[in-house]
């Protein structure tokens, strides 16, 4: 079974807004390019199993799960 994420975008005057749940490491990365080509703005995943917060470009940059530098843990 492959982990779900959850992706935000980060609204500045009406705070985090959720955009969807995506399965699998390689979808989020995809999904995640395809938000920023054609909507722009500042996206972050959470991961509800680590419930770990992390920035888009940070998991853009990743290899894999394992690699990935957390924004912070709540």
């Amino acid at each position: 079974m492959k982990a779900t994420y959850d992706i935000f975008r980060r609204i500045p005057q009406t705070g985090p807004v959720w955009i969807e749940s995506v399965q699998g490491f390689e979808n989020i990365k995809a999904r995640l390019l395809h938000l920023i080509n054609f909507r722009p703005g500042e996206y972050f995943v959470f991961d509800p199993i680590t419930r770990r917060i992390t920035p888009a470009n940070s998991l853009l940059h990743a290899s894999g799960p394992g690699t990935i530098v957390p924004f912070e843990t709540i």
